[in-house]
């Protein structure tokens, strides 16, 4: 099954990897390093977006700080050295094939597979006029983490440093 590329990347041309959308990406360079380097809340940083009319991922005109906060928290920004990954092969978090395909010249963040497991339920409801509807409902489970995968995505270009600090 194919994921949702994280704000700030895309799908590459063949479809089966990530790359960086530098127009989105600035994005979140920026909410890093207005809360990492700034020091700016949160609250401070949504209001500061919603001003300039910068778009949400969905293109909504108002942020939710606890999608700000998410952005800040996520692997697949904070670039880690080919070295540092070599701990999630020995957990077997990351397979010894990928490990070996990685440049080690390059960073690479970490997008994690398997951290929840989704379940979809079909529920009716009865309408006011007495018909019937059915909507879908999600419940999601999260995994430990010794489940999770790791997939390595291209740099963002945030330096780990102001990642940590945000």
């Amino acid at each position: 099954a194919i994921h949702t590329a994280n704000y700030g990347f895309k799908y590459n041309a063949e479809r089966d990897g990530d790359e960086v959308d530098e127009e989105r990406m600035a994005v979140v360079r920026r909410i890093v390093r207005m809360i990492g380097a700034e020091g700016r809340t949160l609250y401070a940083v949504k209001k500061a977006l919603e001003r300039e009319g910068v778009p949400t991922p969905s293109g909504c005109k108002l942020w939710a700080p606890k999608v700000l906060r998410l952005y800040v928290m996520d692997d697949v920004y904070r670039p880690h050295a080919v070295e540092e990954l070599r701990v999630m092969v020995e957990a077997g978090q990351m397979s010894a094939e990928v490990f070996g395909r990685l440049d080690p010249h390059k960073r690479y963040g970490i997008w994690w597979f398997n951290r929840r497991r989704t379940r979809r339920i079909q529920v009716s409801e009865a309408g006011a006029d007495g018909e019937r509807s059915y909507k879908k409902k999600s419940r999601y489970v999260y995994r430990p983490k010794e489940e999770w995968i790791a997939v390595p995505v291209p740099d963002s270009g945030i330096s780990p440093e102001l990642v940590d600090l945000a």
